[in-house]
């Protein structure tokens, strides 16, 4: 056999009805064990019930702690390299799920790089119904049932600007318009008009004041984004974003970032909370209720893929 792993579990239960009960024998079989390893070739993987460290820690080449904790009454998976012999260990925590029984871990976010130079334009995800529009990613639908009217995100800015992304370019190929209510990176809309229609690319206008986003709004289709951490005057901006909402003349996405805002949560349709977890951008809905999700952006097609990942 080529390569053979070998995978304990576990170990301390092996080694006691093997009758090595006591320290000093069960040592001597753990060197037995590295050496035969190390001899044959084989790799050996231990599964250990501790995380004290013992004699066994020097012996072999790696030592990986497995955590589950619970975050804001939600699973959270992480494991800690503590060893790794002959290699540098440049993110000692890594994330990791057992979604459907599959062991996955997720590197570290390294920022997203939409500027390649034979995009390719996406097809376009409908809506999901006559009131709930989709985020523009398909995992996103499955487990939010897609935006409603109004839609408030809280938390770190970049893990939303990934979700922005998805949303505006599924919405201009879909036809639709966008009103962007901040002072947007320049090159956000170079970036993403790379991936939209040719035909639809002028679907955009930007505004300075939320009180001039009235006049530029096209019909109910229309999406507004706004973000709040921009604006010094937030108590006026709340109040007319919730006056936009109840006139229900266009479909808004607002960001908050971490101070929140107990008057938008009151009736936002969708409310959804992005956090960076060990490295990896995450996402959890506060309403509807969901699970951890860790997103991966995908580039290897020429067009942006998010995938969601719940954290099980």
């Amino acid at each position: 056999m080529e390569h053979p792993i070998i995978i304990i579990d576990s170990w301390e239960a092996v080694a006691f009805y093997t009758g090595h009960h006591e320290q000093r024998d069960k040592e001597e079989l753990e060197h037995n064990l590295c050496d035969v390893s190390r001899r044959t070739k084989t790799k050996i993987i231990l599964l250990v019930e501790y995380t004290g460290q013992t004699a066994l820690d020097y012996l072999v080449d790696g030592v990986v702690v497995v955590e589950s904790d619970l975050f804001e009454e939600r699973r959270l998976r992480r494991m800690v390299m503590q060893k790794l012999r002959g290699c540098q260990i440049t993110n000692p925590v890594r994330l990791f799920s057992l979604n459907k029984g599959v062991f996955k871990c997720f590197g570290e976010f390294k920022g997203v790089e939409m500027a390649i130079e034979n995009p390719t334009i996406p097809d376009s995800i409908p809506d999901l119904s006559a009131t709930r529009f989709s985020t523009g990613i398909k995992d996103l639908d499955r487990v939010t049932n897609g935006y409603g009217c109004f839609n408030l995100f809280e938390g770190d800015y970049i893990t939303y600007d990934i979700l922005a992304h998805a949303l505006s370019i599924n919405a201009l190929n879909l036809g639709r318009w966008l009103i962007f209510a901040s002072t947007m990176h320049p090159d956000y809309i170079t970036r993403i008009s790379a991936f939209v229609k040719q035909e639809h690319r002028s679907n955009i206008a930007q505004v300075e004041e939320i009180k001039d986003i009235r006049d530029k709004i096209k019909d109910k289709s229309t999406i507004v984004l706004i973000n709040l951490e921009e604006i010094e005057d937030v108590d006026t901006a709340v109040r007319e974003i919730m006056t936009l909402f109840k006139e229900q003349e266009c479909k808004v996405m607002c960001f908050v970032g971490r101070k929140g805002c107990d008057e938008l949560e009151s009736f936002a349709s969708t409310h959804i909370k992005t956090k960076f977890i060990s490295g990896v951008p995450c996402i959890y809905g506060e309403f509807p209720r969901t699970e951890i999700h860790a997103m991966e952006l995908d580039m290897s097609e020429n067009i942006p893929k998010i995938k969601l990942t719940p954290i099980v």
